[in-house]
Formats: structure tokens, C-alpha cells, sequence
């Protein structure tokens, strides 16, 4: 059974409720609310509605549905370790809390390495951060009910870091941007908006030329899936066009050809197709899922 579909299937049992009740507490149907109790991922925010009125966490449950919507074993690895390090973290605000309060008495030997363990863990993985992980954000707001908007609804949206350069430069999974390199600042992206994608290793690229135009006019914001290099003909992806002799990014349509791939610009008549005999991996950054640009003066 899913991880997602057990934990509501068990909070169901306890709480004695029928799913007609939950279907009518939650505010949905109660053919949807079966359709869930069999297994079916509903929208995030029905899941908050879920949790809300069966008194589950929610961060918890939704990190459980993603672990089960993941497709391949790469995402649901991800989506699992997403959900530990949110338990971890529940773990260690509860722990630091009882200390805060002076109730030291209430934590065991383990308890103690727990913590330990925890803050000199973070440590490490806020020095290394890099490309793909997803930064720290502050957001400024209007006014409290713009503020508790946001803290109660944080889990919708994705940090994804911004590079400006284009440098890329060789890595453990790959061609990645320039570790060496500060993001120039955060996209943020709302999670439905990237679908299964939102827990990938991501990372935005601004488009600076006009040889993807109409379809990426110049100066767009595009948001690229480290985690997705699997070649699907003329699909639209981040590709390594050396400069100069350095590693740089460009944003291309990909067509298999018989020496190796054509990197095609929409705007063929000023940017002829490019081939390159590079093998996949040497190539391909990732593929390109979600465009940020503006629509002022269309």
C-alpha cells in the first residue's frame, strides 16, 4: 500500500469516521473520498483538507504523496529522503523546544546525540548547498494576514536558485552550473506548476539571446530539471555549447542525427541548426520544464 493511502486508510480506522464523513469534513465528494482511500493522490490542497480534519500533519502527508507519485527510482529516492529530513527536522524543533523550556529532564541519552548529530549534519549540507538545492528564502509581505497566508501554505512553493552566467562545469551526475558560482537570486515557483518535478534537482538559467524566440523570447527565465537527462527527440532541453574553450549553457531544441544531435534554434533564419558529435551525458545539462517571462508589452 501507499505511503500516503496507509497513513489516511490508518487515521480513518481511528477516528472511527466512515468516508461519506470524511468526504463531507473535508469539503469533497464522497465518490473522491473513496477514490483516495483506494490508493488515489489528490491536489495539495485537498491533502491539507485531508490532514486538517484528521488531524495529521500536513508537511508529513504531502511529503508521503510525493514519494508516491514518484516515477522513477531516482525520484522516489529523493521524495523518501525529503521525508526524512522533514521528520528529522519536526524531531529536532520538538527536542530544541523542551531545552528551550528548561526541560532537560524529559531528554534521553539518545535524545542528546540526536541533536548533535542533527545540527552538525545541517552544517554540512548548508556549507555545501550548490545547484539543485534549494535555498533559504526571505519573502517580504504587506501585512500579517499576507504573512500567516504564507507560513501556512510555505510547502506550495519551490526555491529554485538563479544562474546568470551559464558557466557549467563537470560533476558527480553530470554537467552542472558552476558550483564555484553564487546564484545571481531565487526563482519562486509554485509546486503544482512543476508537477512531479518539484522535489528534482533544479535550477534557472535567464535566456539572454533571440535564437529561441517565438517560443523563449529573450531575457525569459527558464527552469531547468538536473535530474531529467533522458533524450526524447526534439524536445527542448539545456545543452553544453563550449566557448572559448569553457563550458557554457545554452537553451536548445534537441534532434537525434546520424553523427551525433542538431541543437536547433525557433529562430532558424538567424540561428542555423548546430550539430554536435558530444556524446548525451558530455551534452545534455537537462531538460527545460517551466518558463518565467514577461508579458508586459505582448
Amino acid at each position: 500500500m501507499k505511503l500516503f493511502t496507509e497513513k489516511v486508510t490508518s487515521a480513518l480506522n481511528e477516528s472511527g469516521w466512515s468516508i461519506r464523513k470524511l468526504g463531507r469534513m473535508a469539503g469533497i465528494s464522497a465518490g473522491y473520498a473513496q477514490q483516495i482511500s483506494k490508493g488515489q493522490i489528490p491536489e495539495d490542497d485537498i491533502i491539507h483538507r485531508v490532514a486538517t480534519v484528521l488531524n495529521l500533519d500536513f508537511q508529513e502527508l504531502w511529503h508521503m504523496a510525493q514519494v508516491d507519485q514518484a516515477k522513477t527510482d531516482e525520484a522516489r529516492d529523493l521524495a523518501l529522503f525529503n521525508l526524512s529530513r522533514y521528520r528529522e527536522s519536526r524531531k529536532y524543533h520538538r527536542l530544541s523546544t523542551l531545552i528551550d523550556e528548561g526541560r532537560h529532564d524529559d531528554l534521553r541519552d539518545e535524545d542528546w546525540t540526536f541533536l548533535s548529530d542533527y545540527e552538525r549534519q545541517n552544517h554540512r549540507v548548508a556549507e555545501r548547498g550548490g545547484p539543485g538545492s534549494e535555498p533559504t528564502m526571505v519573502v517580504q509581505v504587506g501585512n500579517h494576514l499576507e504573512k500567516n497566508f504564507l507560513e501556512e501554505n510555505v510547502h506550495l512553493y519551490r526555491g529554485i536558485p538563479l544562474y546568470e552566467s551559464g558557466r557549467l562545469s563537470a560533476g558527480m551526475n553530470g554537467l552542472a552550473f558552476d558550483p564555484g558560482e553564487e546564484p545571481t537570486s531565487t526563482v519562486v515557483v509554485y509546486r503544482p506548476e512543476l508537477k512531479g518535478r518539484s522535489n528534482h534537482r533544479l535550477a534557472s538559467l535567464r535566456v539572454g539571446g533571440p535564437s529561441m524566440e517565438p517560443v523563449i523570447p529573450r531575457h525569459s527565465i527558464v527552469v531547468v530539471d538536473l535530474s531529467d537527462r533522458q533524450f526524447v527527440d526534439r524536445r527542448i532541453y539545456v545543452v553544453n555549447m563550449p566557448e572559448n574553450g569553457l563550458s557554457t549553457a545554452a537553451v536548445k531544441r534537441v534532434q537525434k542525427w546520424e553523427r551525433g544531435f542538431l541543437l536547433i534554434s525557433e529562430n532558424a533564419a538567424d540561428y542555423p541548426p548546430v550539430p554536435s558529435d558530444m556524446d548525451w551525458p558530455d551534452l545534455c545539462v537537462g531538460r527545460v520544464v517551466w518558463m518565467w517571462r514577461d508579458i508586459e508589452h505582448v
